[in-house]
């Protein structure tokens, strides 16, 4: 009786330590899908790819990663792709490609960088018990819009009115923009003029409107697209001499009087993180949605 129950006891061992050789070596496969084809290489491999690393999740080694990105109208499809490709986890950036992916799978984790709201906009029933397949951090950018013109009515407390630069593709979070932008200039004293653009094309028109009419300073509103474009917007704001803010405070390095919003390197680390999580066997419900502090640059 004694031998049969040694001889199980090493069965069950056996299988143990045969499982535990079957997910050491286990890939995983992430999909990535971004509003821009510049993201990877700005910043999934600057900051998601070195956390997930020091995680123990290895490009190249146990991890295979699908990226793809492109213009909104695209999101649709390429979510398809990417579910067709059986990832273990999806990340999205901003709330569009999590909405294209959250249509696709109601199954395959997916983690939310950025976005508004994470239960208004449908992905969740409540930041601390997400209750779907969508976990994340959200960036608060509609709220964040006010903060900014404040601190630009006061670093430049003359100034009586403000052009406005949204991304016009996310109807949803243009509307509250502008609302949230409205309210708080009226509050202030000041005139705000919304300007809407989409591609780069559109820049030179919106930056010719500006000055015009009487613009003595600028916002460029928080979006992924937007932040995507940083380079030519700001090259345009420094020729239009106005006074800018920006969503990040790491922004104001790259010519803005000031850049406000969430540390954005703890952001990605944050989902990073959760990314681990899911590949160990968390699930996404249960894993609470992080809202972020914010700082200042200038």
């Amino acid at each position: 009786m004694r031998r049969r129950a040694f001889i199980a006891l090493l069965g069950a061992a056996a299988l143990a330590r045969s499982a535990a050789a079957q997910n050491a070596r286990k890939v995983y496969r992430l999909g990535v899908l971004a509003q821009s084809s510049r993201w990877m290489e700005e910043v999934g491999r600057t900051l998601i790819l070195p956390e997930l690393a020091r995680q123990g999740f290895v490009e190249g080694n146990n991890l295979v990663i699908d990226f793809l990105g492109g213009p909104d109208e695209d999101l649709p499809r390429l979510a398809g792709e990417i579910v067709d490709r059986a990832p273990d986890a999806i990340l999205t950036v901003a709330a569009p490609p999590t909405r294209a992916a959250q249509t696709r799978t109601s199954t395959v984790p997916i983690v939310l960088y950025g976005g508004q709201d994470a239960v208004v906009e449908g992905f969740a029933e409540t930041l601390a018990r997400p209750g779907r397949n969508v976990t994340g951090v959200v960036i608060m950018s509609v709220q964040l819009e006010s903060k900014r013109l404040q601190l630009l009515h006061e670093a430049v407390p003359g100034i009586r009115r403000v052009a406005a630069l949204l991304y016009g593709g996310d109807e949803t979070l243009r509307a509250r923009q502008t609302e949230e932008l409205q309210r708080t200039a009226a509050a202030l004293g000041i005139e705000i003029q919304i300007l809407t653009v989409r591609t780069p094309d559109d820049f030179a028109p919106a930056f010719t409107a500006m000055v015009p009419s009487g613009a003595e300073a600028l916002l460029i509103g928080a979006n992924a697209r937007l932040f995507s474009y940083r380079r030519e917007l700001l090259d345009r704001a420094l020729a239009t001499r106005l006074p800018t803010v920006c969503e990040w405070g790491s922004m104001a390095r790259d010519g803005c009087l000031l850049g406000y919003g969430p540390d954005r390197e703890a952001l990605y680390r944050n989902a990073a993180t959760k990314l681990a999580r899911l590949f160990r066997g968390a699930v996404p419900a249960d894993l609470p949605i992080g809202q972020p502090a914010s700082r200042m640059g200038r």
